[in-house]
C-alpha cells in the first residue's frame, strides 16, 4: 500500500513535468557534477513530508482514542 502511494506521488504531474522526471534530472546532474545539494534537498523534503504525515496520523489516532 505504501509502495502504491509512493509511486502515485512520484509519478504525479508537477507543473509541466512529472515529479519523477525532475528527480532523475536532478540526480543525473548531481552525479555528473558531484554537487549533491539537490539530492539532499529531495531527501529533506521527503523526510519533512513523512514526518508531517506521521504527525497528522498520530493526531487522528490519538483523537479517535480520546473520543472512545
Amino acid at each position: 500500500m505504501t509502495e502504491d502511494k509512493f509511486l502515485n506521488w512520484f509519478d504525479e504531474l508537477e507543473g509541466f513535468v512529472f515529479r519523477s522526471e525532475r528527480f532523475y534530472d536532478d540526480f543525473d546532474h548531481a552525479a555528473k557534477t558531484t554537487d549533491y545539494a539537490s539530492i539532499v534537498k529531495w531527501l529533506r523534503a521527503a523526510y519533512e513530508v513523512g514526518y508531517n504525515d506521521g504527525q497528522q496520523h498520530s493526531e487522528v489516532t490519538n483523537g479517535a482514542k480520546k473520543e472512545n
